[in-house]
């Protein structure tokens, strides 16, 4: 999948998160963006790569010219040195593939672990020496900012043959991790609500509102599709909704499970203290006592209910 994007894109600025779950991130673009050697992002699939390329490009001094994404992995390798670098018989930069349409500008090579060894290499040649050279051997200079994303291992990709260590040398000077949702709880709220808004514009609903309970919930999923997931499920959540209500837990489906009933280890372990002793009658030793009943030692249960404030004479039958 190939993106081109004109100039009308993220900025550093409006990016949710900026002031809180993204703020190292944020710091390193701008530490970055004036630099013209290859950025790694480290990160989920789904966690927003293209969001922050998109904020390099534009904080660089690229930003009025080309960005474009390119999904590596899903480019059959057969077709890859193609669709980068062009026909190897290419003579100007125009039928260099993305590389060529990228001069000048910005491109991002997303899931770089699924290249091929071939296009691994004449990916390297380009950092190293800015050019790429045809069939005939001729030399074309490109200037491209290149910025690359990783989700998968790539030491193990580099031990087992399927990634060139030199490369990965030249691509991990500059690297920036950017977190999974469930690490940027705080962010949650102003995500879910800017993608509930964003789905209720563009499917002609009427604009919905997250309520306490609502966020709760969506802090509570684990997000494993990281930010992709949670504007899907906000989307789902528009289109179920009715009035101004979002229908949060039908739009996770399965995938949720309400902690909200959930209660402290102490408390669960006092109530089924109490319930015990309510069967033996305050009894606590003896084989109709509860301690036998619980298979603990008497003492061990009677330190538990001075710990957890129960008395067992208010289940004694006299006490009814």
């Amino acid at each position: 999948m190939v993106v081109i994007l004109s100039t009308n894109v993220n900025t550093v600025n409006n990016i949710i998160g900026a002031n809180s779950g993204l703020k190292g991130v944020l710091d390193k673009i701008h530490e970055y963006a004036h630099l013209d050697q290859p950025i790694t992002l480290l990160a989920e699939n789904g966690a927003g790569k293209e969001a922050i390329a998109r904020a390099i490009h534009k904080a660089s001094k690229r930003s009025s010219a080309t960005f474009i994404r390119v999904n590596c992995a899903s480019v059959p390798k057969s077709l890859q040195w193609e669709y980068l670098f062009g026909d190897n018989n290419a003579q100007s930069r125009e039928n260099m593939g993305w590389f060529g349409k990228a001069h000048r500008g910005t491109l991002l090579l997303d899931e770089i672990g699924s290249l091929s060894i071939d296009s691994q290499y004449t990916l390297l040649g380009i950092i190293s020496n800015g050019t790429i050279t045809n069939k005939s051997g001729k030399p074309t200079n490109i200037d491209v900012r290149l910025v690359v994303s990783v989700s998968n291992n790539i030491e193990e990709m580099i031990n087992k043959d399927l990634f060139l260590s030199e490369l990965w040398e030249r691509l991990s000077v500059f690297t920036i991790e950017i977190p999974p949702l469930r690490k940027r709880l705080d962010d949650i709220a102003d995500l879910a609500d800017y993608f509930a808004k964003r789905a209720a514009e563009r499917l002609g609903f009427y604009p919905r509102s997250l309520s306490e309970y609502d966020v709760k919930i969506l802090k509570s999923y684990r997000w494993p599709g990281n930010v992709r997931e949670l504007a899907s499920v906000m989307e789902r959540a528009v289109i179920l909704g009715e009035g101004k209500t979002l229908k949060i837990k039908e739009a996770l489906g399965g995938g949720f499970e309400d902690i909200s009933e959930l209660k402290p280890l102490d408390t669960v372990i006092k109530n089924h203290i109490e319930k015990v002793l309510k069967h033996c009658k305050g009894k606590v030793e003896g084989k109709d006592g509860a301690a036998h009943l619980l298979q603990i030692n008497p003492n061990t249960l009677r330190g538990k209910m001075k710990k957890l404030n129960i008395d067992p004479n208010e289940f004694r039958e006299e006490n009814k």
